[in-house]
């Protein structure tokens, strides 16, 4: 949800457009399809899928650095493009088929790293130190975003953050005890639900929403506040029909473009990288094996594929694992795939009611402005973890982790504002930096961080225990009866693969010595 409103303001899509509702109803379509097919036939654990975030940025600095900006097209209507115009319909549909194509390319190159084992070569190279700082940059890079929302009225998202903070914080061990049927007198007759750990979030917009709505109701607010929950123009809710089913290609043919493809690798690296680090947390909290080289290309191909299908259907987003899912089974220790597997067909169901999604993109911005600075502070904080296992008392690495954030931070802002300065300094390469592929890949700061952490952690000396590696063990296809047993696809299907593809690294192999 917050990926729609984050994004749709750079695909030039009006607030109160009820497209974004079409747009969040396909992504719960896509996220609910790879997360059955993730369960069933992916790492085979409780990893659930949905919308990533590692994409958001190069979007965003694709669309930010072309000539063809949202502004220009506002300008040309004296600031509101009419939602009936052809132009405005060329112009948000052009952009989300640019995004359709980049992702398209860069899943089609997951499922080919997925099929040909090149995740075990790749990460001996794309290390903590390159992977970590890009993520903190994608969060620090977000922030402004998530002030601009906020900044509209600062007095309902900070209610927003402190619910969140209060619900999903303070009130972790709260629970409400619900009734259970045992035929055992042993065990007990209630089980806890941790009601605010689990839907913390939720409940803080709903309340937030609700001050909006008491707000606009009593006339507390201005008539121009965004907090107001009558200045939508129009009524998307009623405006939606009650089925409404996703289909592909609803917005046209994707279109391809170099410099949106390259930005695209960024996300998916970051992404990748990411979703191993899940595949393997999952097991832990699951109480399983850890994860084998053979399921884990067989995760990174399945999720190559929930790409292409989200790519197909007119998503704008690519898919990940999510990690907020691995801190739902450490509560509830229900660690289940045929969970994740009824959640996703769950999400399939909801993608068809047009009218819930409705409701979704309804919410005040200044309400999912708190949301979106929890969210990038939660970003930021995922990129340290990733740091974790690096020694934070050498120079060596204090120095690249400090030098390539900076520099990420800095460079982009030369060529996202278009600076002299820079073509005055650099007038002989004034074909380089004029030229739009240039442009764009260094206007993201993800991939200027990504770079300068990866040249410098694989050049500057250092030991593998310092640098974080000396815990990365991807271990072989061949495995024990227990990991057989938990990993093994279903309906035989390994033995089936190993004899019609006897060269795809997907499939397991039991050792019974083991």
């Amino acid at each position: 949800m917050a990926y729609v409103y984050m994004i749709s303001p750079h695909l030039c899509i009006d607030d109160n457009d009820p497209v974004r509702g079409h747009i969040l109803s396909t992504c719960f379509f896509v996220a609910g399809f790879a997360s059955l097919l993730m369960a069933t036939f992916g790492v085979r654990l409780p990893v659930a899928q949905g919308t990533a975030f590692y994409f958001l940025l190069p979007v965003i600095a694709y669309f930010e650095s072309s000539n063809d900006t949202c502004s220009i097209l506002r300008k040309q209507f004296n600031g509101t493009i009419p939602m009936d115009s052809p132009e405005y319909h060329e112009a948000w549909t052009q952009r989300i088929r640019i995004v359709q194509g980049s992702i398209l390319v860069a899943s089609l190159t997951e499922v080919v790293i997925g099929l040909t084992g090149l995740v075990g070569f790749l990460f001996r190279y794309i290390t903590p130190l390159t992977m970590g700082p890009t993520v903190v940059q994608l969060g620090i890079s977000l922030t402004p975003m998530a002030a601009e929302k906020a900044g509209q009225n600062w007095i309902i998202s900070g209610l927003t953050i402190i619910m969140i903070t209060i619900l999903s914080q303070y009130m972790t061990n709260v629970f409400i005890p619900i009734p259970r049927i045992s035929k055992s007198r042993n065990n007990r007759r209630f089980r806890s639900f941790y009601v605010f750990k689990m839907f913390g979030i939720l409940l803080s917009i709903l309340i937030a929403w609700f001050v909006c709505s008491m707000g606009t109701q009593f006339n507390l607010f201005k008539e121009d506040d965004p907090a107001r929950t009558d200045k939508i123009v129009g009524n998307p809710i009623s405006d939606s029909a009650w089925l409404r089913i996703p289909t592909p290609f609803e917005w046209g043919t994707p279109i391809f473009s170099l410099s949106a493809i390259l930005v695209a690798f960024t996300g998916l690296l970051t992404s990748m990288s990411d979703n191993i680090g899940d595949y393997y947390a999952c097991s832990a909290v699951s109480n399983c094996p850890p994860p084998p080289i053979a399921v884990i290309n067989r995760g990174v191909f399945i999720e190559g594929i929930g790409s292409i299908v989200s790519a197909l259907w007119g998503a704008p987003t690519a898919l990940s694992s999510y990690s907020s899912n691995i801190g739902t089974i450490t509560i509830t220790k229900v660690a289940s795939r045929r969970v994740t597997q009824v959640f996703g067909l769950w999400l399939i169901v909801f993608s068809f009611c047009g009218k819930l999604s409705a409701i979704f993109v309804s919410i005040p911005d200044p309400v999912m402005g708190g949301v979106f600075f929890v969210m990038t502070s939660i970003i930021i904080a995922v990129g340290f973890n990733i740091l974790k296992d690096i020694d934070f008392e050498s120079p060596r690495n204090l120095y690249i982790l400090g030098i390539s954030v900076t520099l990420g931070s800095t460079i982009p802002t030369f060529f996202t504002a278009k600076s002299s300065n820079m073509h005055n300094n650099f007038q002989s390469l004034s074909w380089l930096l004029n030229n739009e592929t240039v442009q764009t890949l260094l206007s993201n700061g993800m991939l200027v961080t990504g770079i300068i952490g990866f040249i410098l952690d694989n050049t500057v000396p250092g030991t593998r225990k310092e640098r974080g590696l000396h815990g990365r063990n991807l271990r072989s296809g061949v495995v024990s009866s227990e990991t057989f047993h938990i990993y093994k696809l279903p309906w035989n299907m390994d033995n089936w693969l190993r004899k019609c593809f006897p060269f795809l690294p997907i499939y397991l192999k039991k050792d019974t010595t083991l």
